[in-house]
Parts: structure tokens; sequence; C-alpha cells
């Protein structure tokens, strides 16, 4: 008995326009219930759609070369460019070129876009943050005790948890230390 009143109470019965509309007509084999308009009729498949006319009923059009230098602009460059040689020149957004101290035992190399590899990871929906350096090569330790100590001398209210990941070459720093830390790597010179 629920069977049946569910079967009939869901009992698909699409009707897209009226019967007397003329811009509607009843589909063939499907009854009185469901009528298409006939653009969708006749679209619906590729062989029911109308055959492509000569090009003289269509815009013309003309080709032209002198707007390629608008669009090169919005082509996306295929490598990237090189850096300033000189090392002490520093640029209106602030970047430079890495100018690393010989006698230190690590150093923190630059990515393929030459900026410098500090990132911040948020995790548990923003509430922990961590600050990655990435890119570390030598003694790893020496840059964290360096960076400890001196976030330690910056922040001395605040505990400074550090630790090293050596086979990803990487010192994570809890907090969102992000810019304190790039200041450090660019008075050192990396």
């Amino acid at each position: 008995m629920l069977q049946n009143i569910a079967r009939k109470s869901f009992k698909f019965r699409p009707v897209v326009c009226f019967k007397n509309s003329p811009q509607c007509s009843i589909l063939p084999g499907c009854g009185n219930t469901e009528v298409c308009p006939p653009h969708a009729r006749n679209y619906s498949a590729y062989f029911k759609s109308r055959v492509e006319e000569s090009p003289d009923k269509y815009t013309e059009y003309e080709k032209s070369f002198e707007e390629w230098k608008f669009v090169e602009k919005l082509i996306p460059p295929t490598h990237v460019p090189e850096p300033p040689r000189d090392p002490t020149l520093k640029l209106p957004s602030g970047w430079y070129k890495a100018n690393p101290p010989k006698d230190c035992s690590y150093n923190i190399r630059r990515t393929k876009n030459h900026m410098i590899p500090v990132y911040c990871q948020i995790m548990a929906r923003g509430d922990v943050r961590f600050t990655h350096i990435r890119r570390v090569e030598g003694n790893i330790w020496q840059l964290e005790k360096d960076i400890g100590q001196w976030l330690q001398d910056r922040y001395p209210l605040k505990t400074m948890n550090t630790r090293t990941h050596e086979i990803c070459r990487q010192v994570i720093i809890k907090g969102d230390l992000v810019d304190d830390v790039k200041e450090w790597v660019t008075a050192q010179g990396f």
C-alpha cells in the first residue's frame, strides 16, 4: 500500500511550458504530459541541429598583427628574470641580492624566484601558528641556536620554542614570527 502511494507521488512529469503555447510542441511518443520547446527538441542531438550556412552570412573579420603587443603583455613569462648583479643595490620593494657572510657555518638559499624562504604555517583553524625557515644548508643546529637567541633577546617575556628538521632542511619556530625572522635573515645577508 505504502509503496503504491510512494510510486504515484514521486512520478516524474516534467512540463516546460503550456501545451497550447505556439512556441512549444508535444514530444512524440511521450503522451500528453511532457511538453518541450522546439529549440530543445531540434538541438538536443547533433544530427538534428541545423546545417552551417555559408561564411558570407556571418560577421566579417580581419586579421591584424598590430595589436599583438597588447596580447604579449597578458602572456606569463617563460622564465624568471635574472636579479641585478650589484649586491648593495636595494630595490624600492625592499628586495636585495643575497650576499651571505663567508665565515658562517650555515647558509639559507633563496627560492627560484629569488625570495627569502620563510613561511607561516597555520593549523587548528588558526589557533596554532609555526614559522618555517626552509632551504637551510650547513650547520642547521647553529642556525637554530642563533635565531632562537636573537628572538629571545627581542621578546624577553616570551619563551621561544624552536626545533630542527634535518631531513627537510628547515628550522621551525612556534608562533607567527615571519616578519621578525625575515628581518634577521636580511640583516645577516642571506
